[in-house]
């Protein structure tokens, strides 16, 4: 959701609209973690700096540039003394963990907060880490996840600063394609994709629907916001697929088949339907990778001509059940509660 200077918008929309990308955000380090893909996190560490010190007030950077590396923290505000570790681990052990670095005791009177990059973080129990009493910190009040981090935003005073926060997530994770680049790389990934060895899978036959009405339906937080953004460039993959059909070659088709497998397996692996979503974006990926180094497409790139795709099947209803279909399975379901207790 992009703010329009000339509509008002609530504070609702706004923190709606940080909490889905910053949702998308978790999930895809949580995805990346299974994978072993370490290049998220790091750009993730920046990104969340500018949030940071909007919500808290702080003037925090990388430690990276001014401590070099130290184990156990990642970001630093020398004036206000406060250090965090910015992690997609929640574990009790990763507190302990930093807590037990030699280095803190460099660093005497700081503060240390965590900011975990996750969904919700555990509930932790007794025996807490030993904190040393060198530094500030209290298991309950300086651990922060996705939720508690939202209330902090949303309790904020001052909307502006809201807005700001909104803005700065919507420029740092949200990706704009190069719209001169874009017909030749969304071509490469159509070409390369749709000519891999396929199986036969049956399509869903498309149906009507409304986009909005099927995000819904799917429960679909984060990729409601990737479909909003790049349906706009799918006309441009609709010429590419019919330049291919004068030709006398069914790349759409052989490329729709490939992504319902795709979806299919990882519909597998997880029921989570954002989850789903970035996992079947980070797959196509991941196959795509090795042929990458004969091109002139970063791999930003390519992740951003893959969820065009992706955003694609979803509105020709290649993947995902159409709003129709999990209203009806919705509504037997019911059907059949109310026959069974009658």
């Amino acid at each position: 959701m992009k703010v329009n200077r000339g509509i008002a918008v609530g504070r609702q929309d706004l923190c709606e609209g940080i909490e889905n990308v910053l949702l998308g955000v978790c999930t895809k380090l949580k995805i990346d973690s299974r994978l072993n893909h370490t290049s998220t996190h790091v750009y993730c560490e920046d990104a969340i700096t500018g949030v940071l010190n909007l919500v808290f007030g702080l003037k925090l950077v990388n430690a990276n540039v001014t401590e070099h590396n130290k184990p156990g923290f990642d970001l630093i505000d020398q004036s206000s003394k406060t250090f965090v570790q910015v992690s997609s681990d929640s574990s009790k052990e990763k507190i302990r963990h930093t807590l037990e670095q030699d280095c803190l005791k460099d660093y005497v009177s700081y503060k240390l907060m965590f900011m975990f990059l996750v969904e919700k973080r555990p509930k932790y129990k007794e025996p807490y880490p030993l904190v040393p009493n060198y530094i500030e910190f209290n298991i309950e009040e300086d651990v922060f996840d996705l939720p508690t981090l939202m209330q902090r935003i949303s309790s904020l005073p001052d909307i502006r600063i809201i807005e700001e926060i909104h803005n700065l997530v919507e420029r740092e994770f949200t990706r704009k394609p190069d719209l001169a680049k874009l017909p030749s790389g969304l071509g490469w990934v159509v070409e390369t994709l749709s000519g891999h060895e396929l199986l036969e899978v049956a399509l869903p036959d498309a149906v009507a629907f409304n986009i909005d009405a099927k995000i819904v339906a799917n429960g679909l937080k984060f990729a409601a916001s990737e479909i909003h953004s790049y349906a706009a460039y799918t006309h441009i993959l609709m010429s590419i697929y019919d330049a291919y059909a004068q030709g006398g070659s069914n790349r759409q088709l052989a490329l729709f088949s490939l992504l319902r497998r795709r979806f299919v397996e990882v519909a597998m692996v997880t029921d989570r339907a954002d989850e789903q979503f970035i996992a079947l974006v980070s797959k196509l990926c991941g196959e795509l990778e090795p042929e990458l180094l004969a091109t002139q497409i970063t791999r930003e790139e390519l992740e951003l001509y893959v969820t065009i795709i992706v955003v694609d099947a979803f509105m020709r209803c290649k993947i995902y059940e159409g709003p129709n279909v999990l209203i009806s399975a919705s509504a037997t379901s019911l059907e059949g509660e109310e026959n069974a207790t009658a």
